[in-house]
């Protein structure tokens, strides 16, 4: 055969395919929103509201044991309990939140205004704990101490009132009673006073707001009846224990300052001047310390 009669096939190189990749759709990831509760009890102002936030009130009635009036408050669906009272000002939110840097047991506040109401200018809430769905039955420590008399003997409780009573006389609290502190019994066993009229003071004329009666019942040994008189030092002690003096004066006084200042520029900036009167009371009271 001649090779001019050859007919050459040309063959195209094979091509390889690639397997398809399947690509997945992208997942949007939705970031996590995080709901902050309403009621903190930090003190904060919850703003102004409606009078429908209010669902029920429970006005005082002694003859039913109620010595507080309460409301059952709803907000963006969060309801709770409160003690409420007429204030002008968030000063005793301030002073309930100071309490921690005294070691101090606080109540739990928020301010409120209500449409519609011109005075008072707010109201305080105070937290509540039903107990059994009842309203807890407190009771000042003035009542309590006379139906349980045994109560000033116990160390741990009367050092309790004590620092309670430092406290008021440092921040000038006015009407600083027995009948202004008050006991809470929240579980059977468990007893412990809390400063509860906070609402008035007068820290800025200087002196101490204690009366000779609070003064020879709760700042005198009561197993030594030769002590008739107060020791200013007591006093002194109590508030040094109460805040971990170490003999160190400035350094206590900056921490205190610190703590103070950080509370009230969080509550209302605008109390920040008395954190001046209240390091001034604490300082001379350490300058006493023997």
């Amino acid at each position: 055969m001649s090779l001019n009669h050859v007919k050459l096939v040309i063959v195209q190189p094979v091509q390889i395919v690639q397997p398809v990749q399947i690509v997945q759709p992208v997942q949007i990831v939705q970031p996590v929103q995080i709901v902050q509760p309403v009621f903190k009890w930090d003190g904060s102002n919850l703003g102004v509201y409606d009078k429908s936030v209010v669902k029920c009130v429970w006005e005082k009635d002694i003859n039913k044991g109620r010595t507080d009036e309460y409301w059952l408050i709803s907000i963006k669906n969060e309801s709770v309990y409160c003690i409420v009272k007429k204030v002008k000002d968030s000063f005793p939110c301030i002073v309930d939140e100071l309490k921690c840097v005294f070691g101090l047991n606080k109540l739990g506040t928020h301010l409120i205004k209500i449409k519609g109401i011109s005075t008072p200018k707010f109201f305080l809430l105070i937290r509540v704990d039903l107990i059994d769905n009842n309203f807890p039955q407190e009771v000042s420590l003035k009542d309590y101490i006379s139906k349980y008399p045994f109560m000033m003997r116990d160390e741990f409780f009367r050092n309790q009132v004590r620092k309670i009573f430092v406290f008021r006389d440092l921040l000038g609290l006015s009407s600083t009673f027995e009948s202004s502190i008050r006991v809470k019994t929240p579980f059977k066993g468990i007893v412990y006073p809390v400063s509860f009229r906070d609402t008035s003071h007068s820290i800025t004329k200087g002196g101490s707001v204690f009366s000779k009666t609070t003064l020879d019942k709760w700042f005198v040994n009561p197993d030594s009846p030769a002590l008739d008189k107060y020791d200013t030092n007591t006093i002194s002690s109590i508030l040094g224990d109460s805040l971990s003096w170490n003999g160190d004066m400035v350094g206590t006084l900056l921490k205190c300052r610190t703590k103070i200042q950080d509370i009230i520029n969080r509550v209302d900036e605008g109390f920040i001047w008395i954190s001046v009167y209240i390091i001034d009371r604490i300082s001379k009271r350490l300058s006493e310390l023997k």
